[in-house]
């Protein structure tokens, strides 16, 4: 234990030296952010824009006069309607709030308090007040859709403290196999598998599109199942085991349902209860129990992240239980944990603010151990809605874990260098390098980084007789392209050492290699080329155009891409590979040359296969190119961890036995949310919330960080922490720490919450000093001692 601690404590303390030379660089003579422009809805969402804060105007600004409005005053926004008074979480606990009586009881008057300023909206309006949530656990708001006009109206209705803006925010979804992320080589859950902890009695709340509930990953009676395997293993009956797991059922739904926000307090518990793995699903959206993908185009997403927090240990097929791991490679990071399906996205769009605070309620109001938020705002750097914030910050003293996806937007520097839009270069206000968006860059959110999975699943090719084995990465459908493995069988590859084409324009013309190679050579056969110049489109459909049966295009750079293939004229397989394998594939290739020498492309033989197989791709990973990164405008750290996000193999929740690789932070927060599951049945069973009088989120935030393993690029060095957080996250690690770390209110505004990390901030003085305390709990039995561990400050 005690060369773990050494590392430790390292992360520790070079965390606050890097945040502390970091911020303190970007805070010098820094005023505020410069106002933003105001944006027509039709072009934006109100994600997409840094919405100024109603009622708070500078003082050089008149109300009415000189102001460039972000709406007209006919248009409906969505409002979040603050009151006067306290959340019923400010007065209660939020362990066992829903038979806490006098915690109903106040929540009963906060919806009375509620109706009688709706009723006085409306008299202040003249209309009926269209209210989507009225929110009094965490808060004591009225969300309603409002014209932009009646705002201040609405503000100065007594009893109302505020009216704000809601931000609406999307899937994280990268424009880029569980059964390797889960293994030693990465989380290291299956070593807590075999310790006993597999997530039974735990429940994770996936809040984003919905779940098939019916797909094979998520059959109750395999739950049941794995179960009674569990009983059986420790020389239980199942009733003997069961009794202490707490399962969510019908009847506990049905005993809460009026404290729910789902279905307005009006619950059906036999539609919402699904089977016994996925108890509770309801559409948050459009308020209806569907929570499948069927009936709107959110897609599978919130499929694949839920198979990847907790899809089952086993899958039944041709009438047997088979492990998941070997049969279909994909199982959850808590295989036994229960999935509450809370879909946020639906046919009316979705998510505001308020819709997921919702979900967020009901999911305390429920019992979850841990959260999944795979969403977030387009807008970069800012920490939106101090009302949202400071309900997040307030679930620190709640048991629940949220893990958030810290977002796909690479680097500031990056985006700068390729221009992409929303990445200016730096203004006079200007303190901050962050491309994550809110909800992740709140203070209190578990930000989750996404690292590249070391492993892949999938039908692999064999080229030149079998010599090499590669694996590839293919967006199936969203695009019309089909399988590659559809097309099973041996061929011929034509490689050309460049891009395909020079850029989208040159496709059929001047600039085109495969046009220049033409059809008689390509006809028929595997083109290959590199990224680079042009888009992967582009090269697509300038190697079809000549005849190929497919495409495979050769990563410029280390790690997977997921090929965002917009503007594919042909039906046919469109792959991506890792560049070393290109390299390698090209290495062992014939040369074809012209009369002078010229080398115009390599070829040779390839075999597509449709067998599925587990590859190691890497010995070691590293942080995906495409997770967001930098220093928030509030100088917090974030992200707090990474896990595996890259090329991860998942539920495809489109029908009811297929799987898919997925890349993207919304792979990566799943992880997390899995792995602080394992954790609470972990907590549970050792009854660490009543020895150490902390609670299970704090605990979980802490363990999880304070054993991180911190991550090196390829040279060897550190990857910033601004990148990594306290870096990897090894869960088998976390349950066999015998201490956990609390930091002081001098270190981060995030003390309360577990988190381990330090937050110097400004330093308004300038004085150059710095201090900030932390405490080592032992909750062993026996006497720890500690090294500190130099070697990060010499690199």
């Amino acid at each position: 234990m005690r060369k773990s601690w050494r590392k430790l404590l390292s992360v520790l303390l070079a965390l606050s030296m890097v945040v502390s030379l970091t911020a303190t660089g970007f805070a010098a003579d820094f005023g505020s952010r410069n106002a933003p422009k105001g944006l027509e809805p039709d072009e934006l969402k109100p994600s997409t824009i840094n919405v100024p804060r109603l009622g708070e105007l500078s003082e050089d600004e008149e109300s009415g006069e000189g102001m460039e409005l972000p709406y007209h005053f006919g248009d409906i926004v969505r409002v979040s309607i603050v009151l006067d008074g306290d959340a019923t979480l400010e007065k209660y606990s939020a362990q066992n709030v829903a038979q806490n009586a006098g915690a109903v009881a106040y929540r009963d008057g906060l919806k009375s308090q509620q109706a009688a300023v709706t009723a006085s909206i409306e008299r202040a309006i003249g209309r009926k007040l269209d209210v989507k949530w009225n929110l009094t656990l965490a808060m004591n708001v009225i969300s309603a859709n409002v014209r932009y006009g009646d705002i201040a109206m609405i503000g100065s209705v007594p009893g109302v403290k505020r009216v704000v803006l809601e931000n609406r925010y999307d899937v994280q979804e990268d424009d880029p196999n569980t059964a390797v992320s889960t293994t030693d080589k990465l989380i290291d859950a299956t070593s807590l598998w075999a310790a006993g902890y597999t997530g039974a009695g735990s429940r994770v709340a996936i809040i984003d599109t919905g779940t098939n509930f019916n797909h094979l990953s998520f059959d109750g009676d395999a739950l049941l199942y794995s179960l009674k395997k569990n009983a059986e293993d420790k020389g239980l009956t199942y009733d003997e085991y069961s009794k202490d797991l707490n399962l969510l059922s019908q009847d506990k739904i049905a005993a809460v349902a009026g404290e729910l926000n789902a279905a307005g307090g009006n619950l059906s518990s036999s539609q919402a209860y699904k089977n016994l793995k996925v108890p509770f699903g309801y559409n948050y959206v459009d308020s209806d129990y569907d929570v499948t993908h069927a009936n709107d185009s959110q897609g599978e997403h919130g499929s694949h992240v839920s198979g990847i927090a907790a899809a089952n240990r086993y899958v039944k097929q041709n009438g047997a239980y088979t492990e998941a791991v070997e049969s279909v490679f994909a199982v959850g990071a808590a295989p036994d944990a229960q999935i509450l399906s809370m879909k946020v996205f639906g046919k009316n769009g979705g998510a505001y603010d308020s819709d997921y605070m919702a979900a967020i309620e009901d999911a305390i109001v429920l019992g979850c151990d841990s959260a999944n938020l795979s969403l977030g705002s387009a807008a970069s750097g800012f920490v939106f809605s101090e009302e949202y914030q400071s309900v997040m910050d307030s679930l620190a003293d709640n048991g629940m874990v949220v893990a958030f996806s810290a977002g796909n937007s690479d680097s500031w520097s990056h985006n700068v260098q390729q221009q992409q839009v929303g990445f200016p270069g730096l203004q006079l206000g200007d303190v901050r390098f962050h491309t994550g968006g809110s909800p992740g860059s709140f203070i209190n959110s578990l930000t989750i980084a996404s690292a590249d999975n070391v492993g892949t699943v999938g039908a692999p090719l064999k080229f030149n007789g079998g010599a090499q084995t590669v694996f590839v990465t293919e967006n199936v459908g969203e695009y019309g392209n089909t399988p590659i493995a559809g097309i099973a069988g041996d061929y011929e590859y034509v490689l050309v050492d460049g891009p395909g084409v020079d850029d989208n324009d040159h496709v059929g013309k001047e600039g085109d290699q495969f046009l220049a190679i033409g059809s008689n050579v390509l006809s028929g056969k595997v083109a290959m080329c590199y990224r680079g110049t042009s888009s992967f489109f582009a090269k697509a459909n300038a190697a079809l155009a000549q005849g190929a049966a497919a495409v495979v295009i050769i990563n410029n750079t280390d790690g997977t891409i997921n090929m965002n293939l917009t503007g594919l004229e042909y039906q046919a397989p469109v792959v991506s590979i890792l560049k070393a394998d290109g390299d390698a594939v090209k290495a062992a290739s014939e040369a074809v040359t012209d009369a002078d020498g010229n080398v115009l492309y390599y070829t040779g033989s390839v075999t597509i296969t449709d067998t599925m197989e587990v590859g190691i791709t890497s010995d070691s990973t590293s942080v995906s190119s495409f997770s967001s990164w930098g220093v928030p405008g509030a100088l917090i750290l974030k992200p707090e961890l990474t896990t595996p996000g890259g090329n991860i193999w998942s539920v495809n929740g489109m029908n009811d036995t297929d799987y898919e690789a997925m890349s993207g932070t919304s792979m990566a927060a799943p992880h997390a949310a899995g792995m602080a599951a394992l954790m609470a049945q972990y907590v549970r069973e050792n009854g660490l919330e009543e020895k150490t009088g902390e609670t299970a989120r704090t605990l979980i935030n802490s363990l999880l960080m304070s054993t991180a393993i911190p991550m090196k690029d390829d040279s060897g060095e550190y990857v910033s922490l601004l990148q990594q957080g306290a870096g990897l996250g090894n869960v088998f690690s976390a349950a066999n720490a015998k201490s956990y770390i609390t930091m002081g209110e001098d270190a981060t505004r995030s003390y309360a919450d577990g988190k381990v990390k330090v937050e110097l901030g400004e330093d308004a003085e300038r004085s150059g000093s710095y201090t900030y305390s932390f405490t080592v709990n032992n909750f062993s039995d026996i006497d720890l001692e500690y090294d500190l561990d130099t070697e990060m400050f010499t690199q």
